[in-house]
């Protein structure tokens, strides 16, 4: 079984290489694949791509490069899913890193079986690492939190919404679980925490000036989703009204900052 990780890069370089590596070193019984885009980078992030392709990859582990004009997360996302051949897919950002302490994989008949698998993570911010685990009946926000399985979004043309900023990932994950059959909702789990996130200064999130864009996308997204869930007779269902209650939350959160 093929794990195949999708990592977008635009001036990462500082990070990119602890990215990278821990990925490559991360322990799967079966093969990987790791596909990096290059956003249009304007550091040394295009050519430390290629350099860690040719200093990393081996024949359990396969790495891509895409090079392309910028456009944005949301694009490098959808050129990814494009190349990507593994049963499962994984998205990370190149500025954090994957964890292999206490790990625990779900068995081949598991996965096999599962539509998607929710993970642990950890969560640094100014210093100060929160860890959190995860449950099968979890709905993440971020991509980085679950596993996706290839079949389910080339059967349905799942994409990133290109030009989103900000959203982007609750709506991609909103879309797959839209996808699924009731019996498909509880996810296969890695309890422990697999994946670093660090909060950094400038990110999106933290960036000034950027609500009134992250409330728009928010309503964009809580909007468009209703309209789906509606459309495809899941509204009777508890789960779409939880997630619009929080979407909800979060926008008024939003717009009082």
């Amino acid at each position: 079984m093929k794990l195949s990780f999708v990592i977008p890069v635009y001036n990462a370089a500082p990070f990119l290489r602890n990215c990278v590596e821990s990925v490559a070193a991360w322990p799967w019984p079966g093969t990987k694949e790791i596909v990096l885009v290059d956003d249009g980078s304007t550091d040394r992030s295009g050519v430390l791509c290629d350099t860690l392709k040719e200093e990393l990859e081996t024949a359990e582990t396969e790495i891509i490069v895409i090079h392309q004009k910028n456009g944005g997360v949301s694009r490098a996302r959808n050129a990814a899913l494009e190349a990507v051949t593994g049963e499962w897919i994984w998205m990370a950002d190149a500025d954090d890193r994957v964890l292999a302490d206490g790990l625990v994989l779900p068995d081949e008949a598991t996965l096999t079986q599962a539509a998607r698998l929710n993970a642990g993570f950890a969560w640094d911010e100014a210093g100060k690492v929160s860890r959190y685990g995860a449950g099968e009946g979890d709905i993440p926000y971020n991509l980085w939190r679950c596993w996706f399985r290839r079949d389910i979004i080339e059967r349905h043309h799942l994409r990133f919404t290109e030009g989103r900023k900000y959203a982007e990932d609750q709506e991609f994950i909103l879309n797959y679980l839209l996808c699924l059959d009731t019996s498909q909702m509880k996810a296969a789990v890695i309890p422990t925490p697999i994946y670093y996130y660090t909060l950094r200064a400038g990110s999106a999130m933290t960036r000034p000036g950027s609500r009134n864009k992250q409330a728009g996308d928010i309503f964009k997204v809580m909007t468009g989703f209703f309209f789906r869930a509606l459309g495809k007779g899941r509204l009777c269902q508890n789960w779409p009204w939880r997630e619009l209650r929080r979407m909800t939350r979060t926008l008024i959160e939003t717009l009082k900052r």
